[in-house]
Formats: C-alpha cells, sequence, structure tokens
C-alpha cells in the first residue's frame, strides 16, 4: 500500500509507535487510506444484514466498585441504544448503589438486575426501558 499512496504523494512519511501509525502527507493520500479502510457500501439486490433489535444485544460488564443505579443503567442503555425513561422512579431509589459483574448476558437481564438491586422495577416497550419504583416496596 505504501507504493501506492507515494503515488499521491512523494514526500509523504509514515511513523510507527507500538500500535499507532502516522501518516504526514496530502490530503489526497489521506483520502486514498481513508478509501482503503471503508466498509464498501450493499450492492442492490445483494441482502442486507439484519439489524439486531437493541433488546437482544448481549453484553460482559464490570463496574468496579459501586455506583449510583441512574449511572450504570444510563451506560448500559447508551451502550445498547436502548432508549432509558426513569421519570417515575423516585431520585433516592435512582441514587441507590449498586454493583455490577456480569458475563455474556442480555442487556434486559442486566437492566433488570440493576433495578432489583435499587429497589426499582423495569418493563420494555420497543426499545425503551421505563423504570419505576417498585410496587412491592424491596
Amino acid at each position: 500500500m505504501m507504493d501506492s499512496l507515494k503515488k499521491f504523494d512523494p514526500q509523504m512519511s509514515v511513523q510507527q509507535r507500538g500500535g499507532l501509525v502516522r501518516v504526514n502527507g496530502s490530503s489526497a493520500v489521506h483520502h486514498a487510506i481513508r478509501m482503503a479502510s471503508a466498509v464498501p457500501k450493499r450492492r442492490p439486490g445483494q441482502p442486507s444484514r439484519p439489524e439486531i433489535s437493541p433488546l437482544k444485544k448481549r453484553f460482559t460488564l464490570r463496574i468496579p466498585g459501586v455506583k449510583p443505579a441512574q449511572a450504570v443503567l444510563q451506560a448500559v442503555c447508551k451502550a445498547s441504544g436502548i432508549n432509558l425513561e426513569t421519570s417515575a422512579a423516585t431520585a433516592d431509589r435512582l441514587m441507590t448503589p449498586v454493583t455490577l459483574s456480569v458475563e455474556d448476558q442480555l442487556v434486559t437481564e442486566i437492566i433488570q438486575s440493576v433495578c432489583r438491586q435499587a429497589g426499582l422495577s423495569v418493563s420494555f416497550e420497543d426499545d425503551t426501558a421505563i423504570v419505576i419504583d417498585d410496587p412491592s416496596g424491596q
């Protein structure tokens, strides 16, 4: 690839430090690199990959120490693409410290685990997690 890039800019240089590579060259060189590493577009008639529902995603997470339930819920939902609705939950329960260490679990199971620790309940509608105070008071 270096030879083909030198055709765009003979003065181009490459520096490597550990796993990082720095390329100094014209915009044509950088454009060629972007195009070479771009994901090819789907051709007409070619089947597309099915989208995975955010509720079906699996995660392995380890959150060291204890964090407020709301912060953990926000991080998990953001990473999975799920919307989070907490307006019906009390602030005290959302601030309850929780721990989390899970391996290869559905995001819905992770959210339910966090909610249980904080005395909250969760239901899922479409791609939204609706968190409320647990009516049983636990």
